[in-house]
């Protein structure tokens, strides 16, 4: 199986499309280490449980069409340009409000700066969880229109397994490149270039270009 050209290309396919997004899925982490506690990234993972729960039912027709992957392919260049989104999101981070709320030293109006970005955080996150049931139907309706009968799930697990692998793989990419790509400055030390910026706008790059 491993040595027919079309599953060479598929596994080429699902072990490098995931690269682009690795760095963007990581800002959550981000957003933590500038002062959103925990507790409210654990709170819009548990909102968000019902749009991972509902969209697949809504975007079922759309997956099952003759041309799964037309679909994927649809949303792959926005889910690309999240990017950006998520780089803008941590740049207007209001950190002083929220370090301010949390240590119960808030000023006017800093609950209600906190709660807009809030709200921006979870909306964003709505539309991250669109795309990416977008992607995942659209491989997954491919992998079940192209398995061999006989052998179905023998063909569904391997797919399946490389596309884990090189979903895997961008986001181990991105968080390592965390490490390196930060440019300081040699007299004081500090940050001058954060490598989150850097790999967000390497994988913008390389996805759109890639695509």
């Amino acid at each position: 199986m491993c040595k027919m050209p079309c599953i060479q290309d598929v596994v080429y396919l699902l072990m490098v499309m995931t690269l682009p997004f690795g760095a963007a899925d990581s800002a959550g982490l981000k957003l933590q280490e500038r002062g959103v506690p925990k507790d409210v990234i654990a709170l819009f993972a548990t909102l968000s449980t019902p749009a991972y729960i509902l969209l697949p039912w809504i975007l079922s027709k759309y997956a099952a069409s003759a041309r799964p992957l037309a679909m994927m392919k649809a949303v792959y260049l926005p889910k690309v340009m999240l990017g950006v989104v998520s780089m803008l999101l941590v740049v207007i981070c209001p950190t002083n409000a929220l370090t301010r709320s949390k240590a119960h030293h808030a000023e006017p109006g800093d609950d209600e700066v906190s709660m807009l970005y809030y709200c921006l955080c979870f909306g964003i996150l709505i539309v991250h969880a669109a795309l990416s049931q977008c992607i995942f139907l659209g491989k997954m309706s491919f992998f079940s229109q192209v398995s061999d009968t006989s052998i179905g799930g023998t063909y569904m697990t391997f797919l399946n397994t490389v596309s884990n692998i090189g979903g895997n793989l961008g986001q181990q990419l991105g968080l390592r490149a965390l490490d390196y790509l930060s440019v300081r400055s040699p007299t004081t030390g500090e940050v001058v270039v954060d490598s989150f910026y850097v790999t967000c706008m390497l994988g913008i790059i390389f996805g759109v270009v890639w695509f």
